[in-house]
């Protein structure tokens, strides 16, 4: 059985590919189409102007596959760094499934280096997961490939936990996922899968869906972001 995997040092699926068909219970409310909308503003604007300084936040990542007996959940909760040279988080990786199988994961990247400690480990190991410091401008392409495939992406101001938030969804297919992100682009070909359907919640990055079908298993991945901050600095646990 193919088992998702969810490397956090690259913090990939949650941003490298923030879609999805289905909705969340993170509480946000509708104000879409509305001009009154509490801090509504121009989504591409928001995009040209996004900060580009370095930030922190909480965030909380399900990725799902399958379903019944053959379902495997991945749960990602953590706090990371975003728009710094070189990145830096400190996680916990919980897989749940099949039945009831469930491991456990710490992770960590500091000054560009990955660590893990899973279950039973007494001590750190230095992994070889590449670092990437890129997820908030990746997230930014997404947003600006659903913008650039017409004017039914728009789909208005929202609030995420209290954020006012503008909402784009659209179809993607491979060659426009390709534009945001090659490596998704490669991935979905490699699959078989032709488009997926993309959500993304921003202003400030907030939240991201994904939902594709892959050898006839769906996959659902939800991201959200919380409690941002300054950048924040992570010490390197001690390593054997």
């Amino acid at each position: 059985m193919r088992r998702t995997a969810v490397p956090v040092s690259a913090f990939l699926l949650a941003l490298a590919a923030l879609t999805g068909c289905t909705s969340s219970g993170s509480g946000r409310t509708s104000g879409a189409g509305s001009a009154e909308a509490a801090g509504a503003f121009d989504p591409d604007q928001a995009l040209a102007h996004r900060t580009r300084e370095p930030y922190s936040a909480t965030v909380h990542l399900t990725v799902e596959e399958g379903d019944g007996e053959d379902r495997i959940k991945d749960v990602v909760d953590g706090r990371l760094n975003f728009n710094t040279p070189v990145g830096g988080s400190e996680t916990v990786h919980r897989v749940e499934g099949p039945g009831p199988v469930t491991s456990t994961r710490q992770q960590m990247t500091v000054e560009g280096v990955g660590y893990e400690k899973s279950d039973g480990d007494i001590a750190w190991s230095r992994t070889d997961t590449p670092t990437s410091t890129g997820a908030a401008d990746q997230a930014a392409a997404y947003a600006k490939a659903m913008l650039d495939s017409g004017p039914a992406a728009r789909r208005g101001m929202e609030k995420v936990a209290g954020i006012p938030v503008f909402h784009v969804a659209a179809r993607l297919t491979v060659d426009q996922v390709r534009t945001a992100d090659p490596g998704n682009a490669d991935r979905m070909a490699r699959d078989g899968v032709t488009e997926l359907d993309c959500h993304l919640w921003f202003g400030r990055i907030v939240q991201g869906e994904q939902s594709l079908v892959t050898h006839g298993r769906t996959e659902v991945t939800k991201d959200l972001y919380t409690r941002f901050g300054p950048a924040e600095t992570f010490t390197a646990p001690p390593v054997d």
